[in-house]
């Protein structure tokens, strides 16, 4: 992928991410929230910006994951551990929803991340396995 396919990759899955403030999850029966934050960890992780390819894999993910929450009334995944927030130790809570999803029938995990008693927000899309060559394709159709 050369520089423009990834600013123009990053530039739809912004578009996608900012339309919209919030989606509707059936788990939580209320809303999940589409941060700032969220976004900028699909492009960093610890301070350390990911690299491109990752990035990359992240955006093309993400219309996937906005999917996996809006429809998914289950929890596969949870972990509640202590985190540095603007130097601060808070407590922070983790839920990985996972499901088959996309026309290439993608395991999609969608996290979320709720800091102290604040709100629910999306924080990350990563495939539930690994991917091996020739067993999952980067799903790529449809990001618009």
């Amino acid at each position: 992928m050369d520089r423009e396919d990834f600013e123009q990759t990053k530039q739809k899955a912004h578009e996608i991410y900012t339309a919209q403030a919030s989606v509707y999850n059936p788990y939580f029966k209320g809303e999940v929230f589409l941060t700032a934050k969220g976004f900028y960890h699909l492009q960093a992780t610890n301070g350390r910006l990911r690299s491109e390819k990752e990035q990359s894999f992240k955006f093309r993910y993400l219309p996937l994951a906005l999917q996996v929450i809006k429809t998914s009334s289950t929890i596969q995944e949870y972990r509640k551990m202590e985190i540095t927030v603007d130097g601060e130790i808070k407590n922070a809570e983790f839920w990985g929803m996972v499901a088959v999803v996309g026309e290439s029938s993608l395991r999609i995990r969608a996290v979320l991340r709720r800091i102290e008693k604040g709100r629910i927000h999306f924080w990350s899309v990563m495939p539930y396995s690994k991917v091996r060559k020739g067993m999952q394709k980067i799903y790529d159709a449809g990001i618009e």
